[in-house]
């Protein structure tokens, strides 16, 4: 995953991109023709080996990336942190790391790449542009007279990967693990076949995007979920009708949606702020808040929001 701010008309208004992000195993990305970052594993006699790749086509590797641009490396299994040592180390032109796994199970590993800065003139940042599909940035820039003016770009990369030594559980999986920009799946990605899609949720320093607020561009290939991607068989959609949450069903889509960021056994406040954007005139909100603390209280939540397209 990429996520790079762009100085696109030499103005302090900045936007995050997302382009890409990985979970190998059963792995998905979304891209925007930038580059993308993801891990692989490789089976070894002791563990595996992870490799962290780039390229400009996932998923042909085709750039360097330095051990010193590692800022950090941690593998989680279902008790928490395993406090491994990052063993880094450059495998010919490609990142790398090696990692013996405690027991059988399910373990989640992160890797995180500084924030970089990079500076692009004005012809070379407009083809850029042109090839993401952000002809309204070239027509703004060149609205202003900026078109031939350098463009400074600052981005940072983080991905994830499923590594799978045998049954248990997954409900670490399927939360979110801390990153500054991250995909939060809504089953377990070792679960799923082969060519099958994966739902989702986009998480940026923790809280869910709402799609509403994304530019057009930055979601191009990728396909995104509604209450409708969810089906009609996930927990929380069972407990809202159970315990009454539901009455007109206005509200319910956005209230399941926004309730998937939430971690384990949230707070009232926690729930409060983190519906806020979603009014209900029917239930007065303790249906809503009780058919959340049941569905956290049961270790059963699943995160979506977006749906990635490999």
């Amino acid at each position: 995953m990429d996520v790079r701010s762009r100085n696109w008309i030499n103005v302090r208004a900045m936007s995050k991109l997302l382009t890409s992000t990985a979970l190998i195993g059963l792995l998905f990305a979304v891209r925007l023709d930038a580059h993308d970052f993801w891990l692989t594993a490789t089976r070894e006699a002791t563990g595996f080996k992870i490799s962290g790749l780039v390229g400009e086509k996932f998923p042909v590797p085709d750039s360097r990336t330095a051990v010193d641009r590692v800022e950090s490396w941690r593998v989680v299994g279902p008790s928490g942190d395993l406090g491994l040592p990052r063993n880094l180390f450059q495998d010919g032109e490609y990142l790398a790391t090696r990692v013996a796994l405690p027991a059988p199970g399910l373990y989640l590993g992160m890797m995180t790449i500084f924030e970089r800065d990079i500076e692009m003139k004005g012809a070379e940042f407009t083809e850029y542009l042109r090839d993401e599909g952000l002809d309204q940035v070239i027509a703004e820039r060149a609205r202003l007279g900026q078109t031939d003016a350098t463009a400074r770009e600052r981005y940072a990369r983080y991905s994830k990967i499923v590594l799978s030594t045998g049954p248990g559980s997954s409900a670490h999986l399927t939360r979110a693990a801390g990153m500054k920009a991250e995909f939060v799946p809504s089953v377990n990605p070792a679960a799923v076949k082969p060519g099958d899609s994966i739902a989702v949720q986009l998480l940026i320093e923790g809280k869910p995007v709402c799609s509403c607020l994304i530019p057009f561009a930055q979601v191009e290939n990728a396909h995104v979920v509604t209450i409708e991607g969810l089906g009609d068989d996930h927990p929380l959609q069972h407990l809202f009708m159970s315990e009454v949450g539901a009455q007109c069903g206005i509200c319910t889509p956005g209230m399941i949606m926004a309730a998937m960021s939430l971690g384990a056994d949230p707070t009232r406040t926690q729930m409060r702020e983190a519906l806020a954007g979603n009014l209900c005139r029917c239930t007065g909100y303790e249906a809503i808040y009780r058919a959340i603390g049941a569905e956290k209280r049961a270790n059963r939540r699943t995160p979506l929001g977006v749906e990635s397209v490999g």
